[in-house]
């Protein structure tokens, strides 16, 4: 890091906050552009999840697997930038709002009867299970020098 950078971790006012979010108001939240999905963020990953892994995201919510945090940043207008997480919150917009995502490939015998569903065919209860699971969201918030940011984000994704 450099001195300039390590300056002004310590004399600006940089910030940080930690929330927990359901799938139901993630989705909410995705739908009123509060979160917005930043392709940007994205393009820097090489490895795309094809349908194989993004119906192995959705088992683990299932399955009650936990399931790691997700990194934001806070714009000027208030809205939250995904950072880290853009795969698992596309794999839930595209399965819980659109028909473009069904499971397949399961592995769990408990899972297996779900085979080739949508997730409007699944039962209200498994429904249910994935829009109550909770995430951690930490959050870089405005106000934090741009050159820490990009130094905060270069390191999240390493």
């Amino acid at each position: 890091m450099s001195k300039r950078i390590f300056k002004e971790l310590y004399e600006s006012n940089i910030s940080f906050s930690t929330v927990f979010l359901n799938v139901f108001k993630i989705i909410e939240m995705l739908k009123k552009d509060d979160i917005i999905l930043n392709k940007n963020y994205y393009k820097t990953r090489n490895n795309i999840w094809d349908d194989k892994k993004q119906s192995k995201f959705i088992e683990s919510l299932i399955l009650r697997m936990p399931i790691s945090c997700f990194y934001f940043e806070e714009n000027e207008k208030g809205n939250y930038i995904v950072i880290d997480g853009w795969q698992r919150l596309n794999t839930l917009h595209d399965f819980i709002n659109t028909k473009e995502l069904y499971l397949n490939n399961l592995n769990y015998t408990n899972t297996m009867e779900f085979e080739g569903y949508f997730f409007e065919n699944l039962p209200v209860y498994i429904q249910r299970r994935i829009l109550e699971q909770n995430f951690t969201i930490y959050t870089i918030n405005r106000g934090v020098p741009q050159n820490t940011k990009n130094d905060i984000i270069e390191r999240i994704q390493g």
